[in-house]
């Protein structure tokens, strides 16, 4: 069985630094992953691990933490099922406590901005749950049978929220959170979650087009693996954005990713993977811009391909 450790690591290759914590049950110790901090507690202290870890960008957690087991194994069990209809990829959890757990990660929520993605995930619960509350917010929501009350769904929307680690210890039980149903689908952000999303003003001046630049030449090579991080899941996107950009449709843009992965990647997707991530795009209205674009070389160790540029260009645009 893996040990929390080891998805911390694998997350750190995903996204970076991220935040973990260990609770004694009366306090809180948090850390980032890695530190020296972190390095001195939790390699000081024999058979340690993190208990708990920050909830990502594009990730949304279902919590169901009512006072009663079996009602939560129940609507857990509805929420499956919704999940199932809407062709939803999902992992279930037990906490190692009463509660259960459902992680979906939508890729498309990475570069929005942290007010946006807050906006997305509450849409999306209520697209999830039913909700017909006219309320703009679920904490303002009166409604007598919401479901996302009735089921006592904590919700869990930000980064600064923290979740037990997969495979954790309860420190009240001493039970671990061990995953109970894991089903395969496509997690695309349905396009009405979307509508109020805030749309970025081109910059003023002349816009030079991002496939233009050197670092999306980069991106392209087999230069792109940092020590640390791998970064080809938020490049995969990139990529597939660039090529929308340029006018391609949909299934030149999978053909030409599909031989990038096979010639530069050496097969690191699977098809199915790349082919989520193209609909993804071509789904969205969204782009990512030299922001999003610079994480990916500071986390892969390849700033110097920024020095170049004379200015920050903005977010793609259609030619």
């Amino acid at each position: 069985m893996d040990e929390p450790i080891d998805h911390i690591r694998r997350y750190h290759e995903k996204y970076g630094t991220i935040k973990v914590a260990l609770s004694s049950g009366k306090f809180w110790n948090h850390f980032k992953y890695p530190s020296k901090e972190f390095n001195d507690f939790f390699g000081g202290t024999h058979g340690l691990q993190p208990g708990h870890r920050e909830i990502f960008k594009d990730e949304l957690v279902i919590e169901g933490d009512l006072p009663d087991r079996a009602v939560n194994f129940n609507n857990s069990e509805w929420i499956s099922a919704r999940l199932v209809r809407l062709g939803f990829e999902f992992k279930k959890y037990t906490s190692g406590n009463k509660s259960l757990h459902h992680h979906l990660f939508f890729p498309e929520l990475l570069i929005l901005s942290d007010g946006d993605g807050y906006q997305v995930k509450e849409r999306l619960l209520r697209y999830i749950f039913e909700c017909m509350s006219a309320s703009a917010h679920c904490r303002d929501c009166k409604t007598e049978d919401c479901k996302l009350r009735k089921m006592g769904i904590d919700l869990q929307l930000t980064k600064k929220h923290m979740i037990r680690v997969e495979f954790g210890l309860h420190e009240k039980t001493d039970r671990r959170k061990i995953l109970l149903e894991e089903k395969e689908g496509r997690n695309l952000v349905p396009k009405f979650c979307l509508v109020k999303v805030r749309k970025y003003k081109p910059l003023t001046g002349k816009q030079v087009m991002l496939s233009d630049k050197k670092c999306i030449t980069f991106l392209q090579s087999p230069n792109i693996f940092g020590e640390k991080v791998d970064a080809r899941e938020r490049i995969l996107f990139v990529l597939a954005a660039i090529h929308k950009s340029s006018g391609k449709d949909s299934n030149k843009t999978l053909d030409a990713l599909i031989n990038w992965n096979r010639e530069i990647l050496g097969g690191h997707f699977i098809e199915s993977k790349i082919n989520s991530t193209v609909r993804s795009v071509y789904l969205s209205n969204i782009a990512p811009g030299c922001s999003y674009i610079k994480s990916i070389l500071k986390d892969i160790g390849r700033m110097e391909v920024c020095e170049s540029c004379p200015r920050r260009f903005g977010r793609l645009v259609n030619p």
